[in-house]
């Protein structure tokens, strides 16, 4: 970006600025304070806002902001742990791999005596699915295929 000052031209650093937006909620990532203060301050002419300083919660995610590696890091862990305990699934053990290589699932897998069916009953297997991909689309990419196989 070049400006113009005192009737010369400068070339000013080029810097990349990110309002993100959700409903009412926005988080604003900048390279500089003082780039955001200017954002800030631009806002705030236009809307009412409320600053509640830096980011460490959006949307059902932590937000942890390293400033000397310049990385931001995105964790579902509290959302995940919500999803084992709403669907009953603490006693599942953990795997290295979200599927076994040639595993093969059918609907000869699904519940078929009064016991299975009650079993299950507590396990609504569609709004599981559904809470792990949003899971998979988000910050875990590793588990969209098996998430994808079993919808």
């Amino acid at each position: 970006m070049l400006e113009k000052k005192s009737g010369e031209m400068q070339k000013k650093k080029d810097e990349t600025s990110l309002i993100v937006a959700h409903v009412d909620d926005l988080m604003l990532v900048t390279m500089s304070t003082e780039s955001m203060q200017r954002i800030k301050g631009e806002l705030k002419k236009a809307f009412k806002i409320t600053d509640m300083g830096e980011i460490h919660w959006i949307l059902g995610f932590s937000v942890k902001c390293n400033r000397e590696r310049q990385t931001i890091s995105l964790s579902q862990m509290s959302y995940i742990e919500a999803i084992i305990k709403r669907f009953r699934f603490e006693d599942l053990k953990p795997s290295a791999v979200p599927m076994s290589p040639g595993c093969r699932i059918s609907s000869a897998d699904s519940p078929k005596t009064p016991q299975e069916f009650a079993k299950m009953k507590g396990r609504p297997y569609r709004k599981a699915i559904g809470s792990a991909q949003y899971v998979s689309v988000s910050t875990r990419p590793d588990i969209t295929y098996i998430i994808s196989f079993l919808s």
